[in-house]
């Protein structure tokens, strides 16, 4: 069944290469930055003897940059709007039975509705730690509200921009009710059309364990294993699985953290530029501050970064700073706390090497 989904993805692949090529046309691109609402930083802390957790944390750095690039024809019809943002599509947890895109399906949908004809697409950012506000529900209603929030959002940004670089002239003035300026917007020049791509292999440092990490994943295995067999052949069937399900997770991590990779990790990380903007993206789901950092170091007007791509290698990768407050995502992280300045500092020179 793997193998012929992996063949499929790959036919569908070749078959959307095929096809955009096949239908090259003459385009605009122009881009704009705002905000977008409907993220938190989702690293619960550990406090008062309670465990770190997925959730909210109102307190967390938390990145709502808002990017978006919309695409025209030659005639200045929208062909293409791409959104970047950064947060995990999970509104709907396990109270949902129904296959659905979340919240990010509601905000295509608004995008394509307010600029008939565009087709949008959506580019996870730096998500890692990044949450939707209300999440792990089962309710429909919230993952639509939350996508149409962020598409009018988005909507509105695409809606702003103006792909052709254009400039009032002024042309004298008319007597009018009011003493009315007379002029007209002319088309200043060309954008910079130039593209060019460059990807460098990140060689990321491993994870590595103290004797008092590794000593209190042992505890947690064996206080798991102690909450299985306190429940009992005739325990209630889906707290049975919950603490089955503890029980694997704490043993699995015990037995990579005993047999740790040795080996540096190979990241790729690739830049794009096309003209004044740029697009970084890597793989895994790096923590928001890895992308905030590129974003804000980038010598281009408007930069996307971009997690999740490539489809090769990567977990979760936080900043240094996140890793003593442990979690579910530092608990199985593969890389040592250096790799992710390793990573800002080289897509910081992929960026100033397209720029030159």
């Amino acid at each position: 069944m793997i193998a012929r989904h992996d063949a499929a993805v790959a036919d569908k692949i070749v078959g959307a290469i095929m096809e955009a090529n096949a239908s090259l046309v003459p385009a605009h691109l122009g881009a704009a930055r705002g905000e977008g609402t409907i993220n938190i930083n989702r690293r619960v802390r550990a406090k008062d003897g309670r465990p770190a957790a997925v959730g909210r944390n109102p307190e967390g750095t938390v990145d709502r940059e808002l990017i978006v690039f919309r695409i025209d024809d030659a005639q200045g019809k929208p062909l293409a709007v791409l959104v970047n943002f950064q947060c995990h599509g999970t509104v709907l947890a396990y109270e949902n039975k129904t296959i659905s895109p979340d919240w990010i399906g509601m905000t295509r949908k608004v995008i394509e509705d307010s600029l008939p004809g565009a087709l949008a697409l959506y580019f996870q950012g730096a998500a890692g730690d990044q949450g939707p506000m209300e999440g792990f529900t089962g309710d429909l209603a919230v993952p639509h509200r939350l996508g149409r929030i962020l598409g009018h959002q988005a909507a509105a940004l695409a809606l702003s921009i103006e792909t052709v670089r254009r400039e009032p002239f002024f042309e004298g003035f008319v007597e009018s009710t009011a003493y009315q300026a007379k002029q007209h917007w002319r088309v200043k020049g060309p954008r910079d059309a130039t593209l060019r791509f460059a990807t460098v292999t990140v060689q990321a440092p491993p994870r590595t364990y103290t004797r008092e990490e590794l000593a209190r994943m042992e505890r947690q295995v064996a206080d798991a294993e102690a909450a299985v067999k306190k429940l009992g052949p005739n325990a209630d069937r889906w707290e049975k699985h919950q603490a089955e399900a503890r029980l694997r997770r704490f043993s699995d991590l015990l037995r990579s953290w005993r047999n740790p990779r040795t080996e540096t990790l190979p990241v790729d990380v690739q830049a794009l530029r096309i003209g004044e903007y740029a697009l970084v993206a890597m793989p895994g789901e790096p923590f928001s501050g890895i992308g905030a950092a590129v974003k804000k170091a980038s010598p281009f007007a408007v930069t996307m970064f971009c997690g999740y791509s490539s489809g090769s290698g990567g977990d979760y990768m936080p900043i240094a700073s996140e890793y003593e407050h442990g979690g579910y995502e530092v608990e199985r992280s593969p890389y040592g706390t250096g790799a992710a300045d390793l990573v800002i500092r080289e897509a910081q020179a992929l960026l100033r090497k397209l720029k030159d």
